[in-house]
């Protein structure tokens, strides 16, 4: 027979599976007071849809960013669209498109966010274009603030193709540094660089198909000069490789692999973004494995000795799962991200705010706004996180939702108190005892009412024998910073024969 906490468990998870089954939103503890809002919709047409990577502010106080359809999501895909770059007012006023690839000299598909360099240019990459023409493996690219559109280097196979990963520029040189995921001598992408004006290409370091990690995925300059980044999971390699995290001097000298991602040890697989340092430690994401399951994700954190932590295994229907944009280091210090799916209202993604030690903060539902949240955030002339949703508006094209950086706080989950008494069923004869056992999870403390007192530990095990015939009722009430859980156990005591 089962005992009334456990008839109380079992229909509260039933409650809940239903309402997840039915599309019902969770419940809050409190109403939400920072929801994202659209500051702009996409259209699509020639004005572009599907915004897949992060905006960067330049100078001319726009933010510029790039689109990979014309279409929405669902519409009929037009082949012969190789995406755009784009800009926009952080209020969503001045939306413009720059220039619109036509898969040829220019290549086309960009996958990468762009990268404002030091001359106040607006630099980028294009990961492919057609059959057939000089721009099908990639081109790097340079857009100035008055539109000048122009080739700067166009990628043939061995010396790198298909580039992906967002353009960093040496803070001591000023050399463009990029990657590619494919190409190379180990047909498994490089590391190069060059010059704003296009010349002086050279290929820094080539991955092979072993341990040291293929497809490089993020890459950032470390305050100590050094470049630091994170490869992919290989799936088409012979050697198993679940993703590592790497440092190489800017010369392409003493490449080093500090970090090798094993799922086995609960950790995430398959980074999918690039790289923000805060203090000693490089923080980035996967978008698989961790704690919760392999299609949910991580946070983690290294540092240039090779230590390396999972600071955050996200949750299903919490912070949501299946990052592929890196972090936001916000004005108090913590950290923001962006998941494409399964947050708080279940299927559109979230945004997030951690520590850097991954406690969460708050967690912002993209409920009514959009969902594929595949890129960062950038911070607007008004403190507030910028950042596309792949989906959205009115013809489900895309748009650019903000949001404060004060994010609402998580509701702590009710305490979960597992509380039963034996025998069962529970009766007993004066003079004879009863034992309750209970543990709990979620909890701060726990008090005992009714038929016992005191305050009691997060689990434990208790002899009562009662002295006089009747109804005894046992209560046990734990609490954390949201809603109490309170679960009694009555005993009955017949009179000695």
């Amino acid at each position: 027979m089962s005992s009334p906490l456990k008839v109380r468990v079992r229909a509260a998870a039933l409650a809940a599976a239903v309402a997840v089954l039915a599309g019902a939103p969770l419940a809050q503890a409190a109403p939400l007071t920072n929801l994202p809002q659209t500051t702009y919709t996409f259209t699509g047409g020639d004005t572009g849809a599907q915004p897949n990577t992060g905006l960067v502010l330049a100078k001319d106080g726009y933010f510029y960013g790039t689109t990979e359809s014309s279409v929405a999501y669902n519409s009929q895909i037009v082949w012969n669209y190789y995406g755009g770059i784009y800009r926009v007012k952080p209020d969503g006023s001045g939306f413009q498109v720059m220039h619109t690839f036509t898969g040829k000299a220019d290549s086309g598909l960009p996958a990468a966010k762009v990268l404002v360099a030091k001359d106040g240019a607006i630099y980028g990459t294009a990961s492919s274009g057609q059959l057939g023409h000089v721009g099908q493996y990639g081109t790097i690219w340079k857009l100035t603030t008055d539109g000048q559109f122009s080739v700067l280097h166009t990628f043939g196979g061995p010396e790198g193709a298909y580039p992906g990963v967002a353009l960093v520029q040496d803070p001591a040189s000023g050399l463009l540094y990029g990657a590619t995921g494919g190409g190379g001598s180990g047909n498994h992408g490089v590391i190069f660089s060059i010059k704003t004006d296009g010349s002086a290409y050279k290929v820094r370091h080539e991955f092979f198909d072993d341990v040291n990690g293929a497809t490089p995925i993020g890459l950032v300059f470390g305050t100590d000069g050094n470049l630091y980044g994170a490869t992919a999971r290989c799936f088409n390699c012979g050697t198993e490789n679940y993703g590592t995290t790497f440092s190489l001097k800017p010369n392409g000298n003493a490449f080093k692999v500090l970090h090798r991602f094993s799922p086995a040890d609960g950790e995430g697989q398959n980074p999918h973004s690039g790289l923000v340092q805060v203090g000693n430690w490089f923080y980035g994401t996967t978008n698989g494995g961790g704690q919760y399951g392999d299609d949910m994700g991580t946070v983690y954190r290294f540092d240039a000795k090779g230590h390396f932590a999972t600071v955050l295994s996200l949750q299903y229907l919490v912070e949501g799962s299946y990052p592929t944009s890196g972090l936001t280091v916000g004005a108090n210090g913590n950290l923001y991200g962006t998941t494409t799916g399964w947050g708080p209202d279940q299927f559109t993604g979230s945004f997030y705010e951690i520590t850097p030690k991954g406690e969460v903060v708050g967690v912002e539902p993209l409920t009514n706004v959009g969902y594929q949240a595949q890129a960062d955030f950038a911070t607007g002339p008004d403190g507030r996180l910028y950042a596309p949703l792949l989906v959205g508006g009115a013809w489900g094209a895309g748009v650019i939702a903000a949001v404060g950086q004060a994010f609402d706080a998580v509701p702590a989950p009710a305490p979960a108190v597992d509380f039963h008494l034996s025998p069962q069923p529970p009766v007993i004869t004066l003079g004879q005892s009863a034992t309750l056992t209970w543990t709990v999870t979620d909890a701060d403390t726990c008090t005992a009412s009714g038929s016992w007192a005191g305050n009691k530990a997060l689990s434990g095990t208790e002899v009562e024998t009662p002295t006089a015939a009747g109804q005894y009722t046992y209560t046990l009430t734990c609490t954390n910073k949201g809603t109490p859980t309170t679960v009694s156990n009555n005993l009955f005591v017949n009179p000695a024969q």
